[in-house]
C-alpha cells in the first residue's frame, strides 16, 4: 500500500493562471472533496501516513500498536483525528485567499 502523489499541481501552477483563479480551482476541487469523501479522505490520510512511515506513530500514543491498515482505519482515536485534520484543512481552504487567518489556523 502506498500513498500516490497527486499530479495536480502541474495544473494549479500553470503560467496563464491567476492567483485567485488557482484559488477558486483548489475551492472548487475541495468541494468535491467534502460531498462525497470527506471522512474517508482524513481516514485514508492517517492510514498512508502510519504505514508509509511507521516511525511517525509514536507522535500518538493512541497509535503505537496500530500495525495493520484495518487496525489504523478502525481505531476511534485514528477517527476523531483524522476528523480533526480534515477540520483544519477546511478553514484553511475556505481561507486561501488570506494568508494572516491560514497561519492563524496552522499555528494554533
Amino acid at each position: 500500500m502506498g500513498c500516490v502523489p497527486s499530479h495536480s499541481s502541474l495544473y494549479l501552477t500553470s503560467k496563464h493562471r491567476s492567483r485567485e483563479e488557482i484559488h477558486i480551482i483548489v475551492k472548487d476541487m475541495w468541494a468535491e472533496v467534502c460531498s462525497r469523501y470527506y471522512k474517508e479522505v482524513g481516514i485514508k490520510f492517517m492510514v498512508c501516513l502510519m504505514m508509509d512511515h511507521p516511525e511517525l506513530k509514536s507522535l500518538w500514543i493512541f497509535a503505537a500498536n496500530l500495525n495493520t491498515e484495518s487496525e489504523i482505519r478502525s481505531n476511534t482515536q485514528v477517527r476523531y483525528h483524522a476528523s480533526k485534520i480534515m477540520n483544519t484543512l477546511n478553514v484553511v481552504i475556505q481561507d486561501i485567499h488570506n494568508d494572516e487567518k491560514r497561519k492563524e489556523t496552522l499555528y494554533a
